[in-house]
């Protein structure tokens, strides 16, 4: 039957689109087949190594109102004392600590104090806290992208730098909700570990 209506000129991406429609109406039409192939998709997404609940860390800080600077030296944010940051490393007179991004900021180390053995932990949060919690990051990275664009205060990041304004507006979150950044940066990879977040 194919040969005959290519045989009669039909152009054959017509009967090739002809085929193909038929074949998914009739995949659409066998209850459960789309449907099981959408959740072995999601199933077969690869997860990394599952974080752990509790991780000692270094942390730093403020001593000082002080400013948080990217290695360029644009000012990130403001920072009140008392916050406290995962220490990266320590170099001259700059203090560097890691934003939940993974890129690093520095502190004058006049400003700050070092401690070690700190422990980071979200060993009582839920599963549906982590997807309230994913809700929040996601919402934080759309208002990184409205600072961005309309110039926060206390900040002279360029409009261009997402990472930085991104990890800015997280900082922000975690020190109006009291939480520490070691802790915040332990949730965040738990809510990406449990697909809540990418």
């Amino acid at each position: 039957m194919i040969r005959t209506l290519i045989g009669k000129g039909r152009p054959r991406r017509v009967i090739v689109t002809l085929l193909l429609a038929i074949l998914l109406v009739g995949l659409a039409g066998v209850p459960g087949v789309m449907g099981s192939v959408v959740a072995e998709a999601k199933n077969n997404k690869v997860k990394g190594p599952k974080p752990p609940k509790e991780r000692t860390v270094d942390v730093v800080i403020t001593k000082k109102a002080t400013r948080l600077r990217t290695a360029d030296g644009y000012v990130v944010m403001d920072v009140a004392p008392g916050v406290t940051f995962q220490l990266d490393h320590h170099k001259g007179n700059k203090v560097w600590v890691k934003g939940p991004s993974g890129t690093s900021y520095y502190f004058p180390s006049s400003d700050v104090k070092i401690e070690k053995g700190h422990k980071a932990s979200v060993g009582n949060m839920t599963e549906s806290q982590f997807q309230s919690f994913g809700l929040q990051v996601t919402a934080a990275r759309v208002t990184a992208v409205m600072q961005a664009t309309y110039s926060a205060t206390g900040t002279d990041l360029p409009r261009g730098r997402r990472t930085e304004w991104q990890d800015r507006v997280l900082f922000q979150m975690s020190i109006q909700a009291g939480i520490e950044v070691p802790t915040l940066s332990l949730m965040i990879e738990w809510a990406s570990y449990s697909g809540y977040i990418d």
